[in-house]
């Protein structure tokens, strides 16, 4: 099943490549030009505690093919009640990715009578470290130690250009390899940032 999501997710990329035209190499004094940074930080307070920082670094092919790697780091604490007492769980989620992305529609070549913005088409492979556990015979679950898990991630958003270089991203991704110990529920929403 993996297999079939991962063979999806590549079929997606080389549609997405065809779909750019050709990659035209630049020249050596212009490569930084066509590099960008950015990614996207969140927090959450409460009886939840989660904190996100998930930094990227891409290069555009073209002005609407990019693509490039990124890391992910989670913290998730969370106090979880129960007619006994309470129970606190704490972990650290961390990994790195690998992304492309194509500007489907813009601005200014928009065909529709109403404006869309900026609609881009995204995807992800990306691999995470996370705590896993399995349930004992009393129904709780019990610690299984770490493992490396691979989320498969595909889906669209809106680019909002804030610059000359820089822009605001509003994702909507799909797990397309989603399993119990995923930190994701389907959809992920992302807001990120690129300069």
């Amino acid at each position: 099943m993996i297999r079939s999501k991962i063979f999806l997710v590549c079929l997606l990329t080389i549609i997405v490549l065809q779909a750019g035209g050709q990659i035209n190499i630049p020249d050596k004094k212009r490569f930084w030009d066509n590099v960008y940074f950015g990614g996207n930080f969140g927090l959450a307070f409460g009886t939840i505690t989660q904190v996100d920082v998930s930094p990227i670094a891409g290069y555009r092919f073209t002005p609407r093919l990019s693509a490039g790697i990124g890391g992910t780091y989670l913290y998730y604490k969370e106090e979880i009640r129960y007619l006994q007492g309470t129970y606190k769980y704490e972990t650290s989620i961390y990994g790195g990715k690998v992304f492309g992305n194509y500007l489907l529609f813009s601005e200014d070549n928009n065909f529709l009578p109403f404006n869309l913005g900026n609609i881009i088409l995204q995807s992800e492979l990306e691999f995470l470290n996370v705590d896993t556990y399995h349930y004992n015979q009393a129904g709780y679950y019990t610690d299984a130690g770490r493992a490396w898990i691979c989320n498969v991630l595909a889906g669209f958003g809106i680019r909002q250009p804030i610059g000359a270089r820089s822009s605001i991203d509003l994702l909507f991704l799909w797990n397309l390899n989603d399993t119990p110990f995923s930190p994701y529920s389907n959809p992920v929403i992302r807001v990120g940032f690129n300069f």
